[in-house]
């Protein structure tokens, strides 16, 4: 799977996983949460603990096949227009109206944005039918250490 820092590289991945199941799975394994993961993206130590605890609860196990993996990035095929918003934390926890931290990404993501690497660019996955304005969402994607990663709705895990 081919990897690069650029968010059109997310579009192209999330694309060819709409379509196929097994590189939906792929896709699912390659950015699902983990230590290493979330210790690229988070600067808190306690919320790190707390996430890296919750996502290892939520993983489907290793020898699990690509059916359950593909569930973890659940898209019906016909949601084959993909965009991806890009937003900096300290733009994510105080967002001005109008842009893109307001209009893209959760509310809720305000919860987690302090603790979040200040200098990470974080984006919001859309698929949708072609003209359609809403659909699937996925949720705090990031390139680090050489690969896209996915934190995933944070706010519920800590909560």
């Amino acid at each position: 799977m081919e990897h690069a820092p650029q968010p059109e590289n997310l579009v192209a991945l999330f694309t060819a996983a709409v379509s196929d199941p097994a590189a939906r799975a792929a896709l699912a394994r390659a950015v699902f949460p983990d230590e290493h993961t979330i210790s690229l993206a988070v600067t808190d130590a306690d919320a790190r603990a707390r996430l890296t605890e919750g996502y290892a609860k939520m993983r489907p196990p290793e020898d699990a096949g690509d059916r359950a993996w593909a569930k973890v990035l659940d898209v019906p095929s016909d949601r084959t227009e993909v965009k991806v918003f890009g937003a900096v934390p300290s733009d994510l926890a105080d967002p001005e109206p109008g842009t893109t931290a307001a209009d893209q990404f959760p509310g809720a993501v305000r919860e987690v944005a302090p603790f979040l690497d200040p200098e990470t660019v974080f984006y919001e996955v859309t698929a949708t039918r072609p003209g359609a304005a809403a659909g699937s969402r996925f949720h705090l994607f990031f390139f680090g250490d050489g690969s896209w990663h996915m934190l995933g709705p944070v706010w519920r895990v800590l909560r």
